[in-house]
């Protein structure tokens, strides 16, 4: 049996289509953008995207959640003030415990678990920037 030409391309489109879906735009650029998050302001960060420490100190003091994502035992070493631990092997069953009605600042040691702890929280609907490592607050 002949594959349909169409097998392909089908595939390869949606591919394509479905990360921009997701984003809120469309293939064109044409069309409206998408609504903004009620929490939303001129000056939110871009969700899941990094931040400088400046700007993490400034959505804290507004109101954020700090979220050290390390193991137990380096947040014993020491934390930044006003921080929540949950491990970041610990996250998907311990995302509830976060607030969903105001950002999420996450950091960690040198800032690999802390990118993979915002892509979870996003994936999870919440609003999450990343500082990376701790030292860069």
């Amino acid at each position: 049996m002949k594959p349909h030409p169409l097998g392909v391309v089908v595939p390869l489109a949606l591919a394509l289509a479905l990360p921009l879906a997701a984003a809120g735009c469309s293939a064109s650029g044409a069309g409206e953008p998408p609504p903004r998050s009620s929490r939303a302001t001129a000056a939110a960060p871009a969700v899941g995207g990094p931040v400088t420490g400046a700007r993490a100190r400034a959505l804290v003091a507004s109101g954020a959640t700090l979220l050290d994502v390390r193991s137990a035992e380096e947040w014993g070493d020491g934390h930044l003030d006003g921080a929540v631990n949950i491990p970041v092997a610990e996250l998907p069953a311990r995302v509830g415990e976060l607030p969903r009605d105001r950002p999420v600042v996450v950091y960690c040691r040198s800032g690999n678990r802390s990118k993979r702890a915002v892509a979870q929280l996003v994936g999870a609907g919440l609003e999450a920037v990343d500082l990376g490592a701790m030292r860069a607050w």
